[in-house]
C-alpha cells in the first residue's frame, strides 16, 4: 500500500474484509492479500456525497438495525457505508454546524451574509436558509481556504488562499470563482497572509520574503508585482502579516514570522524596522495584526503567547511597541480586530478563547461566558450591522458576541436579569428606544452615560408602575443637544440593583 498508515480496521461479520486509512481508504476483500482503493481523493472534488474526502483518521464497523455499517472518519465528513466499503455516502453535508474555521467575512450590505474559509469543508457562502435559528451554508469548492479580504468590506470582490494558490471571488449575490499562483521560489507559512489593497478592488497584496502585489489584468487574470524590500534578514524570515491604516492608507505595519516588525509611511513603498520585535507567529497561518479604524498611529499584532507577551501595540505608527497582554493567558493568538463603534475595544480569537481587551484598563477579559463553546477560536470580524464581534470556532462553527448586552452591577443578578434592559437599534442614528421591566412599582431613574462615567442625559427620575416600559433617546444631552458619536451607557437604578447597557450611536 502506497500511503501513510493511519487507521487499521476489519468487519465483524466478514473475517476476509479488511479496511485501512491513510491519506485514502483501501479495502481488501482477501483477508489482506491485497488492497484496492474506494476511491483517489481527487475523486471527491465532483462527487462530495459518493466519494471520500483525502486523510482518514477513523473508521469503526457496528452491528446497527439488523446489518453491519462502517463509518469512516474523514477530514471532510463523516461517511456511511452499509455494503461493507462498495459504495460510502457522506452523511456530514447537511445540518451539522461542525466547520474547522479559519476565516470568515460578513458582507457590509448584509449581516446575515457570509463567506468563510475552513480546513477541508472548504469555502462556504450563507445561502440565507436557516435550520432552527442557525445559519445554513454551501461549499462553493472544498479544500483549506483562509485569509478572506476585501478592498470595501463588500463580496464584490473577495481574495482569499489555498495552500498553493489564491482564490478570487468575483461577484456578490451570483459569486464566480478564479485562482492565481503564488510566486514562485518563495518562503511562506500553509495559508500565507493576504491583504486587498485600500480603494481598489483589483489588487491585492501577498506576504513572503517580498511583499507582492497582484493586479487584475484581463478577465480571471491576475500578474504578481515583487516589491523592493527584502524581509528575510538575509535568512528564513517573511512577511507573516500586513495591515494598513483605515484613517490613512499611506501608513502600514508588516510583521514577520519571527516577530521583527517593520512600517511604512508611503503605502508600503519604503519600511523602517521597529525599536522592538512582537511575538512569534502561527506556524501554518501567519500572525495576527489589526490597525485601528479611529486613530492612524495606533496597532495590534498577535502571536504565540507561551513565552513572551502574545499581544504588543503601537501608539506611534509602529515605530515602538509595547507588551498589552495582561490578563490574556499564555495561548496563541490567531486573530485580532477592533470594534467598529469608536470605542477602542479589541477583540482576540485564541487557542483558549475569545477575549475583549478593555483600552480604558488595558486588560483583557475572557467573554465566553457559560454559552459559547469551549474550544479554539480561530477568527474574530466586527459586523457593527448587527451590533456584534462574529468569531469562527475551530469546530464548533460560527458565534456572535454581542457587545451591547447588558451587564450587571450590582451584588445579586436574578433581580438584575429581571429588569430585562435593552435597546433598539443599536447601533442607531438618530434615536433607540430603551425598554425595561419592572417586577413591582417603584422608584426607578435612567440615564445615558458617557464610557467614563460622565451623565449625559436623565430619561426617568420618578416613580413607574409594574410592567413593561419603553423610553426614548433623541442622542441629545440634557441642554437638548446633539451628543458625538461614540459608545454610551444606559443606566438602570431600581429597588437596590442595577443594570446598564451599551449604546453605540453612529451619526
Amino acid at each position: 500500500i502506497d500511503d501513510f498508515w493511519e487507521t487499521l480496521e476489519s468487519s465483524i461479520v466478514n473475517a476476509d474484509m479488511v479496511y485501512f486509512g491513510g491519506v485514502e481508504c483501501w479495502r481488501s476483500t482477501n483477508g489482506g492479500a491485497s488492497f484496492a482503493k474506494i476511491n483517489g481523493w481527487g475523486e471527491y472534488y465532483g462527487s462530495p456525497a459518493t466519494k471520500l474526502h483525502a486523510d482518514l483518521p477513523g473508521m469503526n464497523a457496528v452491528w446497527d438495525d439488523g446489518q453491519e455499517i462502517l463509518y469512516i472518519a474523514t477530514d471532510g465528513g463523516l461517511y456511511r457505508s452499509d455494503d461493507q466499503g462498495a459504495s460510502v455516502a457522506n452523511i456530514s453535508l447537511v445540518n451539522l454546524g461542525v466547520s474547522q474555521y479559519y476565516t470568515t467575512l460578513t458582507t457590509v450590505n448584509d449581516p446575515d451574509l457570509i463567506l468563510a474559509g475552513a480546513q477541508d469543508q472548504g469555502y462556504q457562502r450563507s445561502n440565507g436558509n436557516l435550520v432552527g435559528t442557525l445559519h445554513d451554508f454551501d461549499q462553493l469548492i472544498s479544500g483549506d481556504y483562509a485569509h478572506l479580504t476585501s478592498w470595501n468590506g463588500g463580496h464584490g470582490r473577495v481574495y482569499s488562499v489555498y495552500p498553493g494558490f489564491m482564490l478570487i471571488q468575483q461577484g456578490e449575490s451570483f459569486p464566480t470563482l478564479h485562482t492565481a499562483d503564488f510566486p514562485p521560489g518563495e518562503s511562506y507559512p500553509w495559508l500565507p497572509y493576504i491583504q486587498a489593497a485600500p480603494s481598489n478592488p483589483n489588487a491585492v497584496y501577498f506576504c513572503a520574503r517580498y511583499l507582492y502585489r497582484y493586479d487584475r489584468v484581463g478577465p480571471g487574470t491576475w500578474t504578481p508585482t515583487q516589491l523592493p524590500h527584502d524581509f528575510s534578514g538575509g535568512g528564513g524570515e517573511f512577511l507573516s502579516a500586513i495591515a494598513f491604516s483605515p484613517g490613512d492608507t499611506t501608513r502600514w505595519v508588516g510583521v514577520t514570522n519571527t516577530g521583527t516588525i517593520w512600517y511604512s509611511t508611503d503605502r508600503a513603498g519604503t519600511w523602517t524596522e521597529s525599536v522592538n520585535n512582537g511575538p512569534g507567529q502561527m506556524y501554518l497561518y501567519g500572525t495576527a495584526i489589526a490597525a485601528s479604524p479611529n486613530d492612524a498611529d495606533e496597532f495590534f499584532v498577535g502571536g504565540s503567547g507561551y513565552s513572551s507577551p502574545g499581544v504588543y501595540g503601537s501608539e506611534d505608527g509602529g515605530a515602538t511597541w509595547q507588551p498589552k497582554s495582561a490578563g490574556l493567558p499564555s495561548t496563541m493568538v490567531y486573530e485580532l480586530a477592533y470594534e467598529k463603534t469608536g470605542s477602542g475595544f479589541v477583540y482576540a480569537a485564541t487557542e483558549a478563547g475569545p477575549y475583549q481587551f478593555d483600552p480604558g484598563t488595558e486588560v483583557w477579559s475572557a467573554i465566553a461566558g457559560a454559552d459559547a463553546p469551549l474550544t479554539t477560536y480561530w477568527c474574530v470580524e466586527a459586523v457593527p450591522a448587527a451590533g456584534v464581534m462574529r468569531f469562527g470556532t475551530y469546530g464548533r462553527g460560527i458565534w456572535d458576541f454581542d457587545y451591547s448586552i447588558a451587564t450587571t452591577i450590582a451584588d445579586t443578578p436574578a433581580p438584575v436579569r429581571q429588569l430585562a434592559l435593552t435597546n433598539a437599534p443599536n447601533p442607531f442614528n438618530p434615536r433607540t428606544t430603551v425598554r425595561f421591566h419592572l417586577a413591582e412599582q417603584g422608584v426607578a431613574s435612567l440615564g445615558i452615560f458617557t464610557a467614563t462615567g460622565r451623565l449625559v442625559r436623565t430619561l426617568v427620575a420618578n416613580h413607574l408602575p409594574a410592567g413593561d416600559h419603553a423610553i426614548e433617546w433623541s442622542g441629545q444631552n440634557d441642554a437638548g443637544h446633539d451628543v458625538a458619536s461614540g459608545v454610551y451607557f444606559a443606566r438602570l437604578e431600581y429597588g437596590g440593583q442595577a443594570a446598564k447597557r451599551r449604546l453605540v450611536l453612529v451619526r
